[in-house]
């Protein structure tokens, strides 16, 4: 829902949306039509603190005089179904549970402790334990870390010049859904681009320094 104390307002020019098509191409054209940057409404629609995550689909509508069973009968975003986007302590909760599972497995199979040591261990119920046991087996952080994103590699062309220039994941994601209508996910995005400067350190060249005689 919207904030309280805000009022969304129907833009000028309406835009009707096509079939097939997605939030993030409809929101550049709803933009453009309207004189707006991209950037600036896809965020605006998206809303507090989810800059620059998923589009709001009920602010969506308001904005583009809309109704919502219209936009999601043409629209292919199986995750705008949901009106409601995770608040930021529902995302920090799913972090950590993620990574808590993560290192309960990982001392399950590599030191085979019972349920009870690994309850003991990290602080948690044995129904917990049991749960993150029962899970699917969550890949190596560090290996992860190193595969590029699959949603980023058909954008390389497009990001690693911009990395090159200096430019922040912000200011890339800004530059290329004004420039080419096309919007960049921004978690993988910023994964990307530390580990794109990651790999430029290690390819740093290493200079012995002289020892003076």
């Amino acid at each position: 829902m919207s904030h309280p104390f805000e009022v969304l307002r129907q833009l000028p020019v309406r835009v009707r949306p096509e079939l097939r098509e997605t939030a993030d191409t409809y929101i550049c054209r709803l933009a453009v039509a309207n004189h707006l940057k991209p950037s600036y409404l896809h965020c605006f629609i998206a809303g507090p603190s989810l800059w620059f995550g998923k589009p709001r689909l009920d602010r969506l509508a308001e904005l583009a005089g809309r109704t919502r069973g219209d936009l999601q009968r043409c629209f292919t975003d199986p995750s705008l179904l949901l009106f409601r986007p995770q608040t930021r302590e529902e995302q920090d909760a799913e972090g950590v549970r993620s990574e808590l599972f993560f290192r309960v497995q990982r001392d399950a199979e590599n030191r085979e402790l019972s349920v009870r040591v690994l309850s003991e261990r990290h602080g948690v119920s044995r129904h917990t334990i049991r749960r993150a046991l029962d899970a699917p087996r969550l890949a190596d952080h560090e290996l992860t870390r190193r595969r590029p994103p699959s949603v980023i590699v058909p954008l390389k062309y497009l990001i690693d010049p911009l990395l090159d220039e200096g430019l922040d994941p912000k200011e890339i994601w800004v530059r290329v859904i004004n420039q080419h209508h096309i919007v960049v996910p921004f978690t993988p995005l910023t994964n990307y681009a530390k580990e794109w400067h990651a790999s430029r350190v290690r390819e740093l060249p290493s200079f012995e320094i002289p020892q003076n005689q």
